[in-house]
C-alpha cells in the first residue's frame, strides 16, 4: 500500500508492478481497494495493476464532504497525474463503474479501455418496470411457479 494524492485529499493505493497497460481498479460503495486482490494478482505481472480506496473508504482520507461521482473522477485525475500515467484501463466495479463512465466522458484521453463490472445506471420508470417484471418471472421459475 502507498499513499498518492487525490484532488485536495491522500488516497490509499494498492500497487501490483507489470510491465504492459496500467489497470486502474475502482471499487464499489461498501468495498475498498483489498476487494481486487485476486483479480490484481491473475493479472500481474502482464499488467500493471493499481486498486485506489475511494475517498472516505479504507485507508483513504475521510472529508466531511465531497462525496460525488464528480469528485471521485477528480480524484482519479488528480491520481493519474501525480502517479505520471497518462492512459489507463479503467476496471469499475459497481458505484466504481459508474464512476468509470463518468470518468471516461470527462477526460477520454485518459481511458484506453473501459471495463465495467454490475454497474447500474439511472433507468427511467418505463425501465424499471421492466427490470422489476423480469426480475419477478426469474424468481417464479426458480421456485418452479412459471
Amino acid at each position: 500500500m502507498k499513499k498518492t494524492a487525490g484532488a485536495g485529499i491522500e488516497l490509499a493505493l494498492a500497487v501490483w508492478e507489470g510491465i504492459e497497460k496500467t489497470i486502474l481498479c475502482v471499487h464499489g460503495i461498501s468495498g475498498s481497494c483489498r476487494c481486487w486482490d485476486h483479480i490484481a494478482e491473475a493479472l500481474s505481472p502482464q499488467h500493471h495493476v493499481l486498486a485506489m480506496d475511494l475517498r472516505g473508504r479504507g485507508l483513504s482520507q475521510k472529508p466531511a464532504s465531497g462525496y460525488s461521482i464528480s469528485h471521485h473522477c477528480r480524484d482519479i485525475h488528480a491520481l493519474l497525474k501525480h502517479e505520471n500515467i497518462d492512459q489507463i484501463v479503467l476496471l469499475g466495479h459497481s458505484l466504481g463503474a459508474l464512476i468509470g463512465m463518468e470518468f471516461a466522458a470527462k477526460f477520454p484521453e485518459s481511458v484506453d479501455r473501459l471495463i465495467l463490472v454490475d454497474g447500474g445506471g439511472q433507468l427511467s420508470v418505463g425501465q424499471r418496470r421492466k427490470v422489476f417484471v423480469g426480475r419477478m418471472q426469474d424468481s417464479g421459475k426458480r421456485e418452479g411457479r412459471a
